[in-house]
């Protein structure tokens, strides 16, 4: 009867210490082994990131930013692929030709009557070399050397044999209607270089896309992080408990069997919702670890199995520990400040304006095709003849044997239907990419007044959870003193153990709420890569 009494005494001391110091480390140990069973994994390593350090990882080796950033060099590509359009050729050609040719003719065998066919032999050696191309005015150019040697030696024909001929040709040729002048020609050089910024617009989109997603990938597992420890200790609780009403149980202290079953089922519910926390967590890690891509070029299954002497990753041995807090400060937002902001900074809004560009610059390109053509063609030829090749050269640069040639070139298609057709399409077009423009427009304000909106309602949940978390732990610590005094029941405080837990949970969803929403509204904005000091080249 004493050690009974001595056991109600101290129950009534300290009645949520179930026994003693000894049995205190016992039972804390027995609940860490419990805790500890419950992990669906045992990671091998311990990796300490920040939200800036998550970011700048994702941004070294997030595959989808490779893909952007080689989709870019492709359009810078294809810029100056547009502008070699007008780079110069250069050409050049030879040819030597001999013959014997049967003749009857006195003039090709030196003046000897003829009585039966006889040979005509002759050589004729030819060498071109020189430059053509296109300018940006549609002026098709052309500039030649010429040089032919030509031996017929047993022809009364010629006065001179053998004979060096020199010739210097240049010929332009204008376009005056369809296909001239600069609009036209450039056409692909402009459509070229808006497609270049527009790649580098996609690329900035998908950097900020990454910066987002990799953010609240972030917040998401120091939500479920701190969602652990806040079940973790909940369970203790709930377990510690348990031991208690079972010792008083035990000793016929105020606990009936029915406190038993009660807090008993109190404790697998929490195991329950402890083993959902842990895949959870494990969820959220891998969500980041995705983003991050930590494994830089290689995929995590070339990682995974490795080369020879090689360092392997496997994703489920990596434990990433957030040390970045969702630090709470609220903030103003004008609405007509940040649609403000939206429509300048957005990269995506500027790549609906570059595609109307091009698209009002292919139009120009087809109105002109509907024109007839009006060619102007001019001519000059720089002759020299002489014996030998100095002194074909010397005639050639006196200037006495010249010719030129200047003419028109007129064409008008009779029905033209086929650019008639292709106008009609280029404009169709254009309307057609006005009203994607216009249907962005509308989502991207609707985007910034519901980014807004959730900042300003999160910010209220933030503050009302908060307090209410700080109200169910005073709670639950009355209701504790009260079963002390037997004013209340166990039930009662275990519906006080999950109250706080609920408010707890709240609380944290809406501080990564708040995070959340911040980055939505600044993704909205364009602003986000202002945050981290992103310059995207």
């Amino acid at each position: 009867m004493c050690l009974c009494r001595l056991r109600r005494i101290l129950l009534a001391l300290a009645p949520f210490v179930p026994l003693a110091a000894q049995s205190e480390g016992s039972l804390a140990e027995q609940i860490e082994r419990e805790i500890k069973a419950l992990h669906l994994s045992e990671p091998k390593r311990v990796v300490r990131l920040s939200c800036p350090e998550a970011i700048a990882k994702a941004l070294e080796g997030n595959f989808d930013i490779r893909i952007y950033r080689r989709m870019s060099a492709q359009d810078q590509a294809r810029f100056e692929a547009a502008r070699a359009r007008f780079d110069p050729y250069f050409l050049t050609s030879a040819n030597v030709r001999k013959y014997r040719y049967p003749t009857v003719r006195i003039l090709d065998v030196g003046g000897t009557p003829v009585s039966d066919v006889e040979v005509n032999p002759g050589m004729n050696r030819q060498l071109s070399t020189g430059f053509h191309g296109l300018l940006q005015t549609g002026t098709t150019w052309s500039l030649t050397l010429q040089g032919q040697r030509e031996d017929t030696p047993r022809s009364a024909w010629y006065g001179i044999n053998p004979r060096q001929t020199i010739l210097v040709n240049l010929t332009l040729t204008q376009p005056l209607l369809k296909g001239g002048w600069l609009p036209f020609n450039m056409a692909d050089v402009r459509i070229a270089a808006n497609d270049a910024a527009l790649g580098r617009a996609l690329y900035e989109e998908q950097v900020a896309e990454v910066v987002a997603e990799t953010e609240k990938a972030y917040w998401d597992l120091v939500y479920t992080v701190k969602k652990v420890r806040v079940q973790e200790e909940a369970y203790r609780e709930a377990r510690t408990f348990l031991a208690l009403t079972q010792e008083r149980r035990a000793v016929g202290y105020k606990a009936s069997e029915l406190d038993v079953i009660s807090a008993r089922t109190q404790v697998e519910t929490l195991k329950s919702e402890l083993v959902t926390a842990y895949s959870q967590l494990l969820a959220a890690r891998d969500a980041l670890l995705l983003r991050m891509n930590p494994t830089s070029e290689r995929t995590f299954l070339e990682a995974r199995r490795g080369a020879v002497g090689e360092a392997r990753f496997k994703i489920e041995d990596i434990y990433v520990e957030p040390t970045s807090e969702p630090v709470f400060e609220s903030i103003e937002v004008n609405i007509e400040e940040a649609l403000d902001r939206a429509f300048r900074r957005r990269p995506l809004y500027l790549t609906y304006k570059l595609k109307e560009k091009n698209q009002q610059v292919e139009i120009e390109r087809r109105r002109n095709e509907l024109l007839p053509r009006l060619d102007l063609v001019a001519e000059w030829n720089q002759h020299g003849l002489e014996k030998t090749l100095s002194d074909a050269f010397s005639e050639l640069g006196s200037g006495k044997y010249y010719s030129w040639y200047l003419g028109a070139q007129f064409e008008l298609p009779l029905f033209n239907r086929a650019a008639r057709a292709r106008l009609r399409e280029a404009e169709e077009m254009l309307w057609q990419l006005s009203f994607e423009r216009k249907k962005f427009e509308n989502s991207l304000v609707a985007d910034i007044v519901k980014a807004v909106r959730e900042l300003r309602s999160t910010t209220w949940q933030v503050r009302s959870t908060r307090t209410a978390a700080e109200l169910a732990r005073k709670q639950l610590e009355g209701e504790k003193k009260r079963l002390e005094s037997g004013t209340t029941t166990s039930y009662t405080v275990l519906q006080m153990q999950n109250d706080l837990l609920d408010a707890q949970l709240k609380a944290l969803k809406a501080a990564v709420a708040y995070k959340t929403a911040l980055v939505n509204l600044k993704r909205a904005e364009g602003t986000l890569l202002d945050e981290y000091d992103i310059q995207v080249r």
